[in-house]
């Protein structure tokens, strides 16, 4: 006896025998997505009981970010440090949920072109040389994992499966790439015109409130900074003037930066001491505007008895600023204690900025102000400044 289902099989078999396309027997599926539609895989989608489906091409690849590097360069690109680590992150655009790998290039200035390798986030670079004279490049790039193992144009195995008609890469196009150079070489600062004091060569005078030096650097691009005892200066490299820094006794600090931020790890200093300006309202006295004076003025004066007072305390070493030459006359300094001393301002040429020493570093220490006052008669007296520190 034959089976029943036998029987509809060959009662089917003939059916397509006699009629041929008129009885299709295909039993199928949803229809399949267009080969070169959009898709977010490239798996075969659709297909038959006698068909492989259908490939269709993803055309979004995923998105590279570089998220941060360590060190992280400075706005002028450098580095100042031998190794390096630079992290990164893929993420799609769309709803895709394939895997995300990566691919790597580093390129050294001195060597070859580099090639793209498998690498995974962070990536770290070590051994670093110097330089300033090329660019080191990173690239990183994000990859469809499942997509780049398929070929979206071949057909799925099975008879009847399509392929899509062309296969875009399934790669960031766009990769991620920084650039940046290695600098570890510390800057050295300099102050080039330091002052000469033969009478205290640690703490010299200068002839001004508003000092000027002469500042330089190693290498060129080295921002300076500059430090008078706590307060913060203006400065740059080549002629600065510190302006109106009040009497006494100075450190002026320089330090630098290059575009690596690397700094002068012994900064350069010099101690250096601000006379006071003599100044008074006093009618026997004649105040006169000069910028290359101490406070830009001096006072002047012929008058026998005139007198000013010049606060001070605590100090040993004193000096006169004060003009001599042919002709000039005789001044008194008094103290609250002690013998006056007197100060004969002639001399045989005349000096404009002279600077004459009443006591020394090593004498005794004295308190309180000091009066200046003029002992000659209808001869010239012109005080600038007074060091007492």
């Amino acid at each position: 006896m034959i089976h029943p289902r036998l029987l509809r099989r060959t009662a089917l078999a003939a059916a397509v025998g006699l009629t041929g396309a008129l009885l299709p027997v295909v039993l199928t599926m949803p229809p399949a997505q267009a080969a070169d539609g959009p898709c977010l895989s490239e798996k075969p989608t659709g297909g038959s009981l006698l068909g492989g489906g259908t490939r269709c091409d993803d055309v979004n690849q995923p998105d590279t970010t570089i998220t941060s590097a360590t060190p992280t360069p400075t706005s002028g690109g450098y580095i100042n440090s031998k190794s390096i680590s630079i992290a990164f992150a893929g993420a799609y655009a769309d709803a895709d949920t394939d895997p995300i790998s990566f691919e790597c290039k580093f390129q050294d200035p001195t060597q070859a072109a580099a090639s793209w390798s498998a690498c995974t986030s962070p990536f770290s670079k070590s051994d670093l040389n110097d330089s300033k004279a090329g660019n080191y490049t990173f690239s990183v790039r994000a990859l469809d994992s499942n997509d780049n193992a398929i070929d979206a144009t071949s057909k799925p195995s099975g008879l009847g499966g399509s392929g899509a008609t062309s296969d875009i890469p399934d790669l960031d196009e766009s990769p991620a790439t920084m650039s940046f150079r290695v600098d570890t070489v510390a800057p050295a600062v300099y102050i080039l015109n330091v002052p000469f004091d033969a009478d205290n060569p640690d703490k010299p005078l200068v002839y001004t409130q508003s000092p000027s030096f002469r500042l330089a650097a190693s290498e060129a691009n080295v921002a300076l900074t500059c430090t008078i005892d706590t307060t913060d200066y203006p400065c740059q490299v080549g002629i600065t003037t510190f302006a109106d820094l009040p009497p006494g006794d100075h450190t002026l600090t320089v330090n630098g930066a290059d575009p690596a931020g690397n700094t002068d790890p012994t900064p350069e200093s010099v101690q250096f001491a601000v006379p006071e300006n003599i100044t008074t309202t006093s009618k026997a006295w004649t105040t006169l505007k000069q910028s290359t004076y101490v406070g830009g003025d001096y006072i002047t004066t012929r008058t026998k008895g005139a007198s000013v007072r010049v606060p001070a305390d605590n100090y040993r070493d004193l000096r006169l600023l004060c003009s001599t030459g042919p002709k000039y006359g005789v001044v008194q300094l008094i103290f609250p204690s002690g013998k006056p001393v007197t100060i004969d301002l002639y001399r045989k040429k005349r000096t404009r900025h002279d600077i004459i020493v009443i006591q020394d570093r090593f004498s005794q220490l004295r308190t309180g102000g000091v009066t200046i006052k003029v002992i000659s008669d209808n001869k010239p007296v012109i005080l600038d400044g007074l060091l007492a520190h």
